[in-house]
């Protein structure tokens, strides 16, 4: 993995700062979480559509044909 540059002076040039580096997994971690529930809520919103879809579409059929 790559490091994380920060403006902080350290005592080592060029060195990471572990705890920054840390902080930035975690929270890229959250988003790929994060986007993975909205996919899952995309997806079933989709399901829901269409069931609603048929629905009305057979409904429509048995009652205006």
């Amino acid at each position: 993995m790559q490091c994380i540059q920060t403006n902080t002076n350290s005592s080592y040039p060029g060195s990471c700062n572990p705890s920054v580096t840390i902080d930035a997994v975690n929270r890229i971690s959250q988003a790929q979480h994060q986007l993975e529930e909205k996919k899952s809520e995309l997806e079933s919103s989709k399901v829901r559509m269409e069931n609603s879809l048929f629905s009305f579409t057979f409904l429509k059929h048995i009652y205006f044909t």
